[in-house]
């Protein structure tokens, strides 16, 4: 991460943001489409000159191609309805030549996702509002989001091998990190 230039492409509360920070990168774009979520990580960073905190989406990117060392999207373009394959070349548009990728998404026939679909479905009556309220003085933030994020995001799901043949038409090199 030293002197790179990273996009964080729907960085949520930043959490990913405050890590990278810590290797004294050149500079990070942290763009999320949460209006709200911007304004409070423009204050949360207002003193840090290298963070850029701006309102986007990750399903079409306005930056001009290769304009990251790093780009980092971790959990996140799976929850768009727009196409995967569309978006992963499109993020890699904007890395630079020799730059690096990082990108997680949900995998087809996971234990996990079944889990919360149940758990979804039981819960379908309930609204965010009131799931906030009752959860609110439980756990923080961060697990709040991801609690939100399983009950009433949609995810696109994909296989390895489906996202790997996708890569392997764009990328050079693929390393799967477990």
């Amino acid at each position: 991460f030293e002197r790179k230039d990273i996009l964080d492409s729907g960085c949520g509360p930043g959490r990913y943001v405050d890590l990278m920070r810590q290797f004294n990168p050149k500079g990070i774009v942290a763009m999320d489409q949460g209006e709200r979520l911007v304004n409070v990580l423009n204050e949360r960073f207002k003193d840090d000159p290298k963070v850029d905190v701006q309102k986007g989406t990750c399903e079409k990117l306005t930056y001009l191609d290769e304009s990251f060392d790093i780009v980092f999207s971790n959990g996140v373009i799976h929850h768009t309805s727009a196409d995967l394959e569309t978006m992963i070349r499109d993020h890699a548009r904007v890395l630079r030549k020799g730059g690096v990728m990082f990108i997680m998404l949900v995998g087809k026939d996971g234990l996990e996702l079944k889990m919360w679909e149940f758990v979804r479905n039981f819960l379908y009556d309930i609204p965010m509002p009131e799931m906030f309220e009752a959860l609110k003085d439980t756990m923080s933030p961060l697990r709040m989001q991801g609690i939100v994020d399983h009950m009433y995001g949609e995810y696109q799901q994909t296989s390895q091998e489906e996202f790997e043949n996708w890569c392997s038409s764009i990328f050079t090199k693929i390393e799967r990190k477990p």
